[in-house]
């Protein structure tokens, strides 16, 4: 909230020498994209998806089959084509011959890993701390 209200307070200073104390609802929208949280989807997503799809049974689905994972994505919700779905696979993994990259049985933690390249939340928290490190102002300097 503070990085919002200062943001909105000096949008203008530069420009007239003024503070802004007030905002319409272009600005209004502009500042909830910029600052809105990262709605992120991770593994776990993924594993609830998984289980939504295998009738709320936890374990791996198969590949093939009206029940298996490419006749879900082909056949139900929101069809993709066969086509749609290598070309998916190739700008994920480089291959778009899905029955290749998949197994027999497609469990949703190596799915969100291998195929989307989804990491744990321990990772991504780690990557998160070392990229703010990184861009601190304080990077690179020692405390006397």
């Amino acid at each position: 909230i503070k990085n919002m209200t200062a943001e909105v307070k000096y949008s203008k200073f530069g420009e007239t020498g003024e503070y802004v104390d007030r905002i319409g609802f272009d600005d209004l929208v502009r500042l909830y994209v910029n600052h809105r949280p990262v709605f992120a989807v991770g593994p776990d997503q993924i594993r609830q998806a998984f289980e939504a799809m295998n009738r709320h049974e936890a374990g791996p689905l198969p590949r093939d089959g009206e029940n298996g994972l490419i006749g879900l994505l082909t056949h139900h919700g929101e069809k993709m084509s066969l086509e749609e779905l290598e070309k998916c696979f190739e700008a994920l993994v480089g291959d778009p011959a899905v029955h290749r990259v998949l197994d027999e049985e497609v469990d949703a933690l190596g799915f969100a890993h291998d195929v989307l390249g989804l990491a744990d939340a321990v990772e991504v928290s780690q990557d998160e701390a070392a990229l703010a490190l990184q861009n601190s102002e304080y990077h690179g300097t020692k405390s006397e």
